[in-house]
């Protein structure tokens, strides 16, 4: 299993992100996502799983996949509850590893993942 996500800090983004909020900066975040999928995915099959959120419906996000995912196969791509989806929650946990190390200075997580994270990048 690969796992590709991106976590941008909404009060104090910086780069292409910063002074974008709700549904644009959902779907630049997602474009950026879909850009380092597409680098480390080429000819596969993907399956998307985006946290719930109110700003990008459903039918939005899949049609963002299917245009932004170029040379892979779409095969499911949906928003789900956290609580509901271990690949989220284990999301959750790398990206809180990731932010805790670049923002805290606190690597306790992270260097139980290090060896496993190919890319990491703040925005």
């Amino acid at each position: 299993m690969r796992a590709v996500c991106v976590t941008v800090d909404k009060e104090e983004a910086t780069g292409s992100f910063k002074s974008v909020y709700g549904k644009d900066l959902y779907l630049r975040t997602f474009e950026e996502l879909m850009n380092m999928v597409g680098d480390i995915t080429r000819g596969s099959d993907i399956d998307i799983a985006m946290d719930q959120q109110r700003f990008v419906k459903t039918e939005v996000l899949r049609d963002a996949a299917q245009r932004m995912a170029v040379g892979c196969n779409v095969k499911k791509c949906d928003k789900k509850v956290s609580t509901d989806d271990r690949a989220i929650q284990v999301a959750d946990f790398v990206v809180g590893a990731v932010n805790h190390r670049y923002s805290n200075g606190d690597s306790k997580y992270y260097g139980m993942l290090s060896e496993k994270i190919v890319i990491a990048r703040m925005y």
